[in-house]
């Protein structure tokens, strides 16, 4: 993930694997793969059929590492789970307790100026829902 996203802060990676590894996700890709139609447990009949496509794809990515290693799992994974993220929004992920810390850290990773912040336009000052258009420089 990190080469995907190298700006990303490390909770963020880390809410993002987690979002990858969670219970929704397994399962839509045991049934992208089409290990659903392949497994066959009781729990499918008292309608836990998610459940069981979840563990079945970690099963497989469990036998896939015992038998061709680690490198071949990830791969896989890789191959399988990262393209899921072209539909999802990124920043779901993003905790930006502190934005303007964090664009400062970016900004000083890159060697650049420190930003500052110009308001373009504003409507409805006295209002209550007023509306600023700000532009953030460097």
């Amino acid at each position: 993930l990190y080469t995907h996203y190298p700006n990303l802060s490390d909770f963020s990676l880390r809410s993002l694997a987690k979002h990858l590894q969670g219970f929704e996700n397994l399962q839509a890709m045991a049934k992208s793969i089409g290990l659903d139609a392949a497994v066959l447990s009781k729990l499918k009949e008292d309608g836990r059929v998610d459940i069981v496509n979840a563990n079945a794809f970690q099963a497989l990515v469990g036998a896939v590492s015992l038998e061709k290693g680690t490198k071949v799992a990830q791969s896989l994974v890789f191959d399988l789970l990262v393209p899921t993220l072209q539909n999802v929004d990124v920043t779901e992920f993003l905790n930006l307790a502190h934005p303007r810390f964090t664009l400062n850290r970016i900004l000083a990773a890159e060697s650049r100026p420190a930003f500052t912040c110009r308001i373009i336009s504003e409507s409805g000052r006295k209002t209550h829902l007023p509306t600023f258009f700000v532009a953030v420089y460097s």
